[in-house]
């Protein structure tokens, strides 16, 4: 890749948070005046519109100030892979199936059955229309943007960059109320988890999907109480363990980087 002045980089990560956080309130806004009912779907819709900004900032950005094509966002050799995105989207979704699956059965007390076919339809097609702008938003900013700003650092600093930066914002969300450093601990395995396997790849395409699988997996499969986003999903439980969580997502991660090399 050509190289580019450090000023690009600190520019185009300052425009990028700032339309982020200058549009997502005039997203909120507008979604609201079109969506204002408390319906699981329409309250989704409200939270995910204001992702619209972030998602096309970076390639934005990205093409106008590093004057790059968009295609290196995604992959630095400029040819983006589907294929990886649907691996990391099977993979993660399995894995996760399988963890829940092993935690129903050791805690089906908690979990309680909240399917409603009449509210399935137009949630399903919110999330299959808003939820890849808001988690490739993350993707193409955590991954894409910060990893090849750091390109020249070492793997481990680099991974652990990603991680962090990953985590952070994600303390807002009420499930870590209360409980800050595991919840902490959480995000960052999956920040460092994805990040080290984009560096690994040379692209973010499995973080692509896996990141959209986790995001789909927890607002229609297995959801819970007081969520960052309003779920509908066929079971909610009502007790989250963030600390089990974290200790789970080491191990879902150290599954998901080992079946996903490339052979």
């Amino acid at each position: 890749l050509m190289r580019t002045r450090w000023w690009h980089w600190l520019l185009g990560t300052y425009l990028i948070i700032t339309i982020w956080f200058l549009g997502s309130p005039l997203f909120y806004n507008a979604s609201n005046a079109l969506f204002g009912s408390t319906d699981a779907w329409q309250q989704l819709a409200r939270e995910l519109a204001t992702f619209i900004p972030f998602f096309v900032a970076t390639p934005i950005v990205w093409r106008y100030v590093l004057k790059r094509d968009v295609a290196l966002l995604i992959n630095r050799s400029g040819r983006v892979d589907v294929r990886r995105i649907a691996t990391g989207f099977g993979a993660w979704f399995v894995i996760s199936l399988l963890s829940s699956g092993i935690d129903y059965a050791m805690n089906s007390n908690d979990y309680r059955w909240t399917f409603s076919a009449s509210a399935f339809v137009p949630y399903a097609l919110t999330v299959a229309l808003l939820l890849p702008l808001q988690t490739s938003a993350e993707e193409f900013f955590f991954r894409g943007w910060i990893l090849q700003w750091a390109q020249a650092w070492a793997t481990p600093l680099k991974v652990v960059l990603g991680g962090a930066l990953f985590a952070l914002p994600h303390l807002g969300n009420p499930e870590a109320a209360g409980h800050e450093l595991p919840a902490l601990a959480a995000w960052f395995v999956l920040g460092t988890g994805w990040s080290y396997v984009s560096v690994r790849d040379g692209g973010i395409e499995l973080a692509l999907g896996a990141h959209f699988a986790n995001n789909l997996f927890s607002l229609m499969v297995v959801g819970y109480d007081s969520a960052a986003l309003p779920t509908s999903a066929l079971l909610t439980t009502s007790q989250l363990n963030i600390e089990g969580t974290a200790i789970a997502l080491v191990v879902a991660m150290s599954i998901f980087v080992l079946i996903t090399r490339r052979k």
